[in-house]
């Protein structure tokens, strides 16, 4: 942040619906269907928040197909690493994590973008 720019003190409860938008993804239809996407603040992390978790729904799904897919043809591959299950777990476990970390940038009221994500927010939100 420049200098030359103002810090702007956020609300208690602004940085903390704005950080539950990240943690939990359904605050983010609440502050999507309310007046709440008006303001800056909550309503630019929301409309992130919203599409980051839709990311991350397609990424868990494409994790899924992908592991049944080779489960279904390859089924001898479960004899040699039996673990495809927990790397699933764990590849998903880490969109959480992604997503724990934009959580905190957001209750310490910073304003961020999220790469390949801010751009369709910034088009949603016109």
């Amino acid at each position: 942040m420049s200098e030359l720019q103002p810090k702007i003190e956020y609300t208690r409860d602004d940085r903390l619906l704005a950080a539950a938008c990240y943690l939990f993804g359904f605050p983010t239809l609440f502050c999507i269907l309310t007046a709440k996407r008006f303001t800056r603040f909550v309503g630019g992390h929301s409309t992130q928040a919203f599409l980051m978790w839709l990311m991350l729904l397609i990424y868990w799904l494409a994790i899924r197909i992908f592991f049944n897919l080779v489960w279904w043809f390859f089924g001898l591959i479960g004899v040699f690493f039996p673990y495809w299950g927990i790397l699933a777990f764990l590849a998903s476990f880490a969109g959480w994590i992604w997503a724990a970390r934009f959580a905190l940038r957001a209750w310490q009221g910073e304003v961020f973008d999220i790469p390949r994500v801010s751009r369709f927010a910034g088009l949603i939100t016109r």
